[in-house]
């Protein structure tokens, strides 16, 4: 019988073996696959939402590659060491350790080519299944999944690279294992592999801590006051102790519920002795069922929270940015400032190979909002850094697609925050109208020496100002331009007031030219527009 041939029947002798480390394997190459076509997607890089959440991703990435390098490792050295027994035996029937170590090798061979081609068709597979899901989960509206399925190079080197780096390492264990172990040690290794030492009070310790340590979490994260009270020192120390209690204690709870399975299933003994074998390969292999059952834990666990954290963070910026951010562009312009036309502004679009979308000049006058309330006389922009603007009813209307009626003596004030737009008008208003650095400067001295609504507009003199009363105020939420980004985020709000008050004014406007791209490089568009309002 050739070396081939007994290579031959080892596999068939092992096959369902070597299936199960074929099908872990494969599972393992089809999941960092998944994860890699989400990482490299450059068609989802191009959504401003899923750019904010990519440092998640990838940090979830990391983790189930961290965890993937152990889990395959642990399955190698495992399969491996089960398997010491008929090692010995081939050496006790004179094979060398040098046969063997080829043996194996061989072995190695055809279950990493059976893996990487299984994990590749599966990942190809679970891929397209999971971009529909997540097409739907993510609300992608006029897109098909067929759309943002993209598969990078990238996402084959890093599934296969990373197996191939793990299964050397497991080969390089395997060969020392084998050199350094006589015939009997292989075969008492292989009948003690399982075996550990029960420690029931440390694992009700660990039950008590693990359930503890996640109420507390889920308490962290809900903003229970007890649990900021508690973490009010220091906020980011506190509940990474708390979290890394919950993963370690996770370990011995789950040996924990092993041992109270056993004792209890030998207090009911028709149970005990209708699955005896069950529970005595439970009791022998207590180590390995542990250790499985840890690490598939810790998988579970990593992936449901980062795929839900990441998930989230997207549904959250992509309201967030759609709020705020409605526009691609937004190029402003004053006096010599930013000098661009229309004109000008399409033709780059066009000239860049883009498609124009969505494109409105807007024309406001720049403006300070003072509000008289019964907690006193303060000035809107130095309280929450809201910059505003006075914009006619005839332009918001054009702007906006809208018919609204201003009266002469009503003020309409619109948010582009939703939450900003829910607070109740108890306040009178007061509305310097003058270019944005010059309202600011004076927000500025206001705020050194603040003073009472009367003194204040007796202090403006000629400069212009408009002065509503609450009951004459009311307010709406529209995303109407692009935050101006003071803070992250910040709001904008637009005092929108009658055509007649608006002329009247005389006062310097500004526009501001707000669109969007129906296709088009964008980076290239921005650059174009950059020289273009610099010449």
């Amino acid at each position: 019988m050739t070396f081939r041939h007994i290579v031959g029947k080892n596999l068939k002798y092992n096959l369902g073996r070597f299936l199960s480390y074929l099908f872990v394997n494969s599972f393992v190459v089809a999941v960092l696959f998944l994860y890699g076509s989400l990482l490299f997607n450059e068609t989802l890089a191009q959504n401003g939402s899923f750019r904010a959440a990519s440092a998640y991703i990838q940090a979830a990435a990391y983790a189930i590659l961290l965890f993937a390098i152990v889990f395959v490792t642990y399955t190698g050295i495992y399969f491996v060491k089960s398997r010491s027994r008929e090692f010995a035996l081939y050496l006790t029937l004179g094979m060398t350790d040098r046969d063997l170590i080829r043996m194996i090798h061989m072995e190695s061979l055809v279950i990493v080519a059976g893996s990487m081609v299984m994990g590749v068709l599966s990942g190809l597979l679970l891929s397209r299944l999971f971009y529909m899901i997540l097409g739907r989960i993510l609300g992608f509206t006029g897109v098909s999944y067929s759309d943002i399925y993209y598969i990078d190079y990238r996402t084959f080197g890093l599934s296969l690279g990373v197996f191939i780096l793990v299964f050397l390492f497991n080969m390089l264990f395997t060969n020392i294992f084998i050199r350094r172990l006589s015939i009997a040690q292989l075969m008492k290794s292989s009948s003690t592999k399982g075996i550990a030492k029960s420690r029931p009070v440390i694992g009700a310790i660990a039950a008590v801590a693990c359930i503890f340590s996640t109420f507390f979490l889920h308490e962290f994260l809900a903003r229970r006051e007890w649990a900021r009270a508690m973490t009010s020192h220091d906020p980011v120390l506190i509940p990474l102790l708390t979290f890394a209690v919950v993963i370690v204690s996770l370990y011995f709870v789950i040996a924990f519920g092993i041992d109270i399975l056993r004792f209890f299933s030998k207090r009911f003994p028709g149970f005990y002795n209708r699955h005896i074998l069950t529970l005595g390969s439970l009791g022998h292999r207590f180590f390995s069922y542990k250790v499985t059952l840890y690490i598939v834990s810790l998988l579970i666990f990593v992936a449901i929270y980062f795929m839900g954290m990441g998930t989230s963070i997207y549904t959250y910026n992509d309201k967030t940015l759609e709020e705020f951010v409605p526009y691609d562009f937004m190029i402003e312009t004053r006096g010599d400032l930013n000098k661009i036309s229309p004109e000008k502004i399409k033709g780059i679009v066009e000239g860049s190979g883009g498609v124009l979308g969505t494109f409105s000049p807007l024309e406001f006058a720049g403006c300070q909002n003072y509000r008289n309330s019964v907690d006193g006389f303060r000035n809107d922009y130095l309280e929450y850094h809201r910059d505003s603007m006075v914009i006619s009813e005839s332009e918001f209307n054009r702007h906006m697609g809208l018919q609204l009626d201003v009266q002469p003596d009503e003020l309409l004030l619109v948010y582009n925050s939703s939450a900003h737009a829910q607070e109740s008008i108890t306040y009178d208003t007061v509305i310097t109208v003058e270019p944005w650095r010059e309202g600011v400067t004076q927000a500025e001295a206001f705020g050194a020496n603040p003073t009472d609504m009367d003194t204040f507009i007796g202090t403006l003199g000629e400069r212009k100002h408009l002065v509503y009363d609450r009951d004459k105020t009311s307010k709406m939420h529209a995303p109407f331009i692009d935050s101006y980004g003071n803070i992250e985020y910040a709001g904008v709000l637009a005092n929108v007031i009658d055509d007649k008050v608006y002329g009247e004014l005389e006062a310097e406007t500004e526009t501001v030219y707000l669109f969007n791209l129906k296709s088009g490089d964008g980076a290239k568009v921005l650059r174009l527009c950059w020289t273009g309002c610099a010449s």
